[in-house]
């Protein structure tokens, strides 16, 4: 068998790979369908819940929101987003748009589409608004790396019981997994916290809030940077340590008595 170590070292940064594995797909599944837990799990959340029955100030007409069928909250997500209205406080989400990779954050063409009219927001707003859709390909991108990378983290990890080489390999993914994922994680993370910001002290005035919500996201992303660095480590550590040498074939080191003693004591009857 392989040494008690070598076991720890490998089965450690397996189920760290696991971690990362399912804790990144839950943050990329976040807003692909009405269902639990995905859609509890949005990047940023907008509220127009305080907003005046019209967009007549932000519109070039006079636009009534319930006729148009606009939600009263849309919450984003890496493929896409969902609306619905709040009920006692909880958000019910109603529709989901269809999962599109590479989704570009861009609330602004959402609701002209939906109003069919031209919004016009603070010149900061669209400006920040310009620079994320850039920032939304590199999160969609580093997270499926990231994610990615984790399942061959695993997986190279599952078979390195018996070889270190094997383990260098797991090691050289798992540097990929965690690079990409703390990427996905800073880049969300920044973006969406200075849009809230900006959002909210250009448009409260029209009763539009926006927030990070529960931060369900970013807990599954951090969390999988995290379990993703542990297994990188640890299979840093499983490249020079632990046996991996079987020792079932070796010859077992007994005593065995000597041949000549029943020789000598012949020897000693004929004298």
């Amino acid at each position: 068998m392989v040494s008690v170590f070598r076991g720890f070292v490998v089965v450690v940064p397996l189920l760290c790979s696991i971690a990362a594995i399912v804790l990144s797909a839950l943050a990329i599944a976040g807003q692909t369908k009405a269902a639990q837990p995905v859609k509890d799990i949005y990047m940023l959340q907008i509220n127009l819940t305080e907003a005046t029955s019209t967009f007549s100030s932000l519109t070039s007409g006079s636009v009534n929101l319930e006729s148009y069928g606009i939600g009263e909250i849309y919450s984003f997500g890496m493929w896409g987003y969902c609306k619905g209205d709040s009920q006692d406080g909880k958000y019910n989400v109603t529709y989901c748009s269809k999962p599109k990779s590479m989704y570009v954050f861009d609330p602004v063409s959402l609701f002209e589409d939906e109003l069919n009219v031209s919004v016009t927001l603070p010149d900061k707003v669209k400006d920040y608004i310009t620079v994320s859709k850039v920032v939304s390909k590199l999160i969609f991108i580093t997270g499926l790396i990231g994610a990615c990378s984790a399942v061959l983290t695993g997986v190279f990890t599952i078979v390195s019981f018996k070889s270190h080489m094997v383990s260098c390999i797991a090691m050289l993914f798992g540097i990929i997994s965690f690079v990409a994922l703390a990427l996905c994680a800073a880049a969300s993370t920044a973006m969406f916290s200075i849009f809230e910001k900006y959002f909210n002290d250009e448009a409260s005035t029209y009763g539009i809030t926006a927030s990070l919500g529960d931060k369900h996201f970013y807990a599954f992303i951090w969390a999988a940077t995290a379990a993703a660095l542990i297994a990188c480590i640890l299979n840093f550590f499983a490249i020079c340590c632990g046996s991996t040498r079987s020792r079932g074939g070796e010859p077992k080191m007994g005593y065995h008595e000597r041949g000549y003693s029943s020789d000598y004591k012949h020897g000693s009857d004929s004298d």
